[in-house]
């Protein structure tokens, strides 16, 4: 029961929010060492998503972990979004961002937020 409010909740958000949405692709990323050449291999992979772009708070930024630059990124998502902050990127428009800090919000044990942290 809470479940599906939880649902119904998040498509009414992101219906209503819909002319603000910022179409994107998470690029992901992995690498494997071939053996026959002795290197390593990256392969990637692309995902749509959408979400909403932003910038971080003044009382946010501290120029070490999070910079004046940084991009928030905001995803509202009724499925679990696994992220590799090492290896995956976010494309929007022209621009491929780093992922340097995921942050996920829960109801009870499902995810309904991601705050992505991107950076050039």
């Amino acid at each position: 029961m809470i479940s599906k409010s939880i649902d119904k909740a998040i498509d009414v958000v992101n219906k209503r929010l819909a002319d603000i949405k910022v179409d994107a692709i998470i690029i992901r990323n992995t690498e494997t060492y071939n053996v026959l050449t002795g290197r390593n291999t990256i392969t990637s992979t692309e995902e749509s998503i959408t979400g909403f772009m932003g910038s971080f708070e003044y009382s946010e930024i501290d120029n070490i972990k999070i910079l004046q630059e940084d991009i928030k990124f905001l995803i509202l998502s009724t499925f679990e979004i696994p992220f590799n902050s090492v290896t995956d990127q976010i494309k929007i428009d022209s621009f491929t961002y780093n992922i340097i800090g995921v942050r996920k919000v829960s109801i009870g044990s499902k995810n309904v937020l991601y705050t992505l942290q991107l950076r050039i």
